[in-house]
């Protein structure tokens, strides 16, 4: 036992040394320490500064007898902000308004874009509350636009509608425009903000398409962008009767991708069922196939026949 203490706890000169100096810097640390506090005074503490800063939460705060809160003593409401911010509304059309006048109404970036992509797939506005249907449209922001929307008054056509010839004697003014589906590029561009190339864009889109059956698919033409649209669309009127047809029952895969809206596997897909089921009964029946969604259904209907 004693040759083992002896072993671990028998120091040499230089290791006594050692622990000596280490021992009083460890003695110096722990003095130091205690004579910071001493030796190094905090910057003294602002109470009047504190004093004023509770002060002006308690005004903010402050409620009369009746509950009603009190008019704001370092935050009064500036009327002239709220006038202008007023005056920066303007009557609009849901339904052609571009994405830049969306922003000026108060719409967000998101906000611009869902009402945009609800438009693009076919959504139209007949009615002020139907503008609601905008996903994370809030309520206030509808109650301060709703006294600005303002619609069309005017028939609108559906392509799977049969309307009475007289419908056009009912809006006379409707005639004096252009006809979309009809017209030639030597027209178009006489029309305001069309040149030569947005004419050929548009008869060659239409040419693709079989014809236009909603005034909105001029949104799929290469470079027009919204206010383009909006500045075009109201010198036409369109007749969603002049589309031409694909028989569903005889077209080849070859000719059914040629329709912007058909790719190849879908082409490859309605003729494949047709071999192996025989003629489609109705156009209905192109939902069985699994590729074809309801909103690729909904642009397509219209340009398809069975007969």
């Amino acid at each position: 036992m004693k040759h083992f203490l002896k072993q671990y706890f028998t120091f040499n000169n230089r290791e006594r040394n050692g622990i000596i100096i280490l021992l009083s810097i460890i003695v110096l640390l722990i003095i130091s320490i205690q004579l910071v506090p001493f030796l190094v005074k905090p910057p003294p503490v602002d109470f009047n500064y504190i004093q004023e800063q509770v002060k002006q939460l308690q005004d903010l705060h402050t409620i009369d007898t009746s509950g009603e809160q009190l008019t704001l003593s370092s935050l009064e409401i500036d009327h002239t902000v709220v006038s202008e911010k007023e005056e920066q509304l303007f009557n609009f059309n849901p339904n052609t308004v571009t994405p830049d006048e969306l922003k000026q109404l108060g719409f967000s970036e998101r906000l611009i874009h869902t009402l945009s992509n609800y438009r693009s797939k076919g959504g139209h506005f007949y009615k002020k509350e139907d503008l609601k249907k905008i996903y994370g449209l809030k309520e206030t922001l509808y109650q301060t636009l709703e006294p600005y929307i303002l619609l069309d008054s005017t028939q609108r056509f559906s392509p799977l509608t049969v309307y009475p010839e007289q419908s056009r004697e009912v809006y006379p003014e409707r005639s004096r425009r252009t006809e979309l589906n009809t017209v030639d590029s030597i027209a178009l561009v006489k029309l305001r903000g069309v040149g030569p190339s947005f004419a050929h864009r548009i008869i060659s889109y239409r040419k693709k398409l079989g014809g236009f059956y909603k005034m909105e698919q001029l949104r799929e033409v290469y470079g027009l962008d919204s206010s383009m649209y909006t500045l075009v669309s109201q010198q036409l009127v369109l007749d969603p009767e002049r589309l031409a047809l694909i028989n569903i029952n005889k077209a080849s895969v070859d000719e059914l991708r040629k329709h912007p809206y058909i790719k190849s596997n879908i082409a490859n897909l309605i003729v494949n069922y047709r071999d192996q089921h025989g003629s489609y009964e109705n156009i209905d029946n192109i939902k069985r196939l699994h590729l074809v969604t309801d909103e690729l259904y909904l642009k397509l209907a219209p340009y398809l026949t069975t007969k």
